[in-house]
Parts: C-alpha cells; structure tokens; sequence
C-alpha cells in the first residue's frame, strides 16, 4: 500500500468520525430543545395556575439573627423565553420563571456603625431583599447608625439552560428554598412530566425529590 492510499484511508476514517459525531450532536440538539419545550410548557401552565391560587409559602428565611422573613405567599409568577440559532433553526437559549415570596409586613432593623452597617445592606443586597435605609448623622457629619425598613419580600426563580453538547438541561435555582443559588443538572430523557411535577411541588415547598433526583452543582460567590 503506497503513501496515497495510507493518507486517503486515514481521510476517510476521520470522515467518518466526523460525520459520525456530527449526528451525534443533531440528534442532541433536537432532544435537549424537546425537553426544553416540554418544560416551558408544563411550568408556563404551572404560573398561570398558581398566579391565581397565591398560595401561602410554608418556608422561612434568616436573613440575619433577628430578622425572619415568615407568613409569606407565592405571588407574581412569569414566565418567558428567549432562542438563538443551533445548526440553522432557532432553539432554545433559555427558560426564565421568576417569582415572589412575599408579605405585608415589614422589618425595621437599626445598625451602629459604619462597618455593621455596610456588612447588613450587603447581606441585605445579596439576597435580593427589598429594603429602604436612612442614615443618621452627627454634627461632625459622621454616621452614628442606620435605621432599615426591610419589606418580606424575596424574588426568587428558576432558569433553565440547555447544553447541547452534554444533551442536558441546567435548573438554577435562587431564593426558594433558602437564601442564595445552587444548579441541578439533568439529562434531557429526565425532563418527564413527573419530574417537572416534583419540580412544582419543590417551588410550592412540598414534599417532593427534585433536588435528588438532579446532579447538584454550587454556583461561585456572585454567579
């Protein structure tokens, strides 16, 4: 066998090798964007419903010693998408559900000093609380302390990304369960009406096994 052959057998493995992963991938694109339209549909339906029941949420959230946010209901779902092109077509780019866990009451919290103070409005703003602050000056224009009135609300929600590549669909989660944000992936044959069903029961605060059922993943300080 001269050189000429040995070159065009190795052309034609790598051909087909390439040829090979190429419907490996469209094939992924098309069930990932399935799931992913099976999941909008079924949580599209979800706020629609739950916008009208305003359910009471049974979950609490510290944000600090002392200020407990408590009594609240799940209010102001909506929901919406947005797509990019993949091999030609438009699909799906990701899925935003965004929430409210919420009350009438209001928490007025006072804090000395400038560094307790800046340290409470970070915690405050990293968790997305709604708040309102006025500080308190002396004659010499120094803060003695800062006077908070913090409503009991979160926005919390759910979005979910597709991977192409890894044929999976990525949930992230904030301010649901507790205060912050975590990942759960799943496979793209996951995305079962069953397991959205879990995912509706963890979002009203019932029993259920979304997050066992996903492979968890922490998001970095920020993410």
């Amino acid at each position: 066998m001269g050189l000429l052959d040995d070159l065009k057998r190795q052309a034609e493995q790598l051909q087909a090798h390439r040829s090979a992963q190429a419907r490996g991938f469209s094939e992924s694109v098309l069930q990932v964007d399935e799931a992913m339209h099976h999941a909008f549909l079924y949580l599209n339906d979800l706020t629609k419903q739950l916008n009208v029941l305003n359910l009471p949420s049974p979950r609490t959230f510290d944000l600090e010693p002392g200020v407990r946010f408590e009594g609240m209901r799940l209010t102001d779902f909506f929901i919406d998408f947005r797509k990019k092109l993949v091999e030609d077509r438009e699909r799906y780019d990701h899925i935003n559900l965004t929430f409210q866990q919420k009350s009438s009451q209001t928490i007025q919290v006072r804090k000395e000093l400038p560094p307790n103070i800046a340290r409470f409005e970070a915690n405050l703003r990293a968790a997305g609380a709604v708040f309102e602050v006025n500080e308190v000056r002396n004659v010499r224009h120094m803060v003695t302390h800062a006077d908070f009135t913090i409503q009991c609300v979160l926005r919390a929600g759910i979005r979910i990304t597709p991977d192409y590549e890894s044929c999976s669909l990525r949930f992230t989660l904030r301010n649901i369960e507790r205060l912050g944000g975590f990942a759960l992936v799943f496979a793209a044959e996951e995305i079962t009406d069953p397991l959205l069903e879990d995912c509706a029961r963890y979002i009203m605060g019932e029993p259920n096994q979304f997050r066992a059922l996903g492979r968890f993943v922490s998001l970095a300080p920020g993410a």
